[in-house]
């Protein structure tokens, strides 16, 4: 397998994403700043991790994960069920497509062997694009975008062709070793990847 330290990567021009609410907080901070966000809506403990989740004014969900007493290391925004389309420019929920992301993003990322290029759930396929930081390469966006089961394509081969029409559905921003050992396997880059610089705060 190929791994992203071997690579010679590129940086792309500052990307918006207007969607994507972390609420000022960063991978690497004090996990006790995600207290100005008010009492969480959920929280818990996972393999020694604390887990909260916030519900934002604009109906965007917010979890992040970090160690008690410690850094965070995982952020995870995304739409509630019944919110609505954001307007504005940049990458979008609801709105941007695979393909227009992919685009904007100047290439198709890596995925991690462990979770997969794509998964099934819920009745809807989605596929995970994960890029690093061109400034903080220890830093991992990954977008994830979701497709109904029932709109799937095949190849005459008999495999399935990524749908670029599939909305983005969630972003996720994690410390690249704690990504690594929650989805496990190892980062593998597709054809065309390249770092990316992204304004996600």
């Amino acid at each position: 397998m190929r791994r992203l330290a071997a690579l010679a990567l590129a940086a792309l021009a500052a990307l918006p994403a207007a969607a994507q609410e972390f609420a000022g907080l960063d991978i690497g901070r004090p996990l006790f700043d995600a207290r100005a966000l008010g009492l969480p809506m959920s929280q818990g403990y996972v393999g020694g991790y604390h887990v909260q989740k916030w519900a934002r004014a604009n109906g965007v969900e917010l979890s992040v994960t970090g160690v008690p007493n410690g850094q965070i290391v995982y952020m995870e925004s995304f739409p509630g069920p019944t919110t609505p389309a954001i307007p504005g420019e940049g990458l979008r929920f609801k709105v941007t497509s695979m393909g227009e992301a992919i685009r904007m993003l100047g290439g198709p990322g890596f995925y991690f062997t462990g979770r997969g290029p794509m998964a099934t759930t819920g009745g809807n396929d989605v596929w995970f694009h994960s890029y690093s930081l061109q400034d903080r390469p220890n830093v991992i966006v990954t977008f994830a975008f979701a497709a109904p089961v029932s709109v799937r394509g095949y190849n005459p081969d008999g495999t399935q062709i990524p749908n670029e029409n599939a909305l983005l559905d969630s972003m996720i921003v994690s410390d690249y070793a704690y990504q690594l050992s929650i989805w496990g396997g190892e980062a593998v880059a597709r054809p065309g990847y390249q770092q990316i610089n992204l304004n996600y705060r």
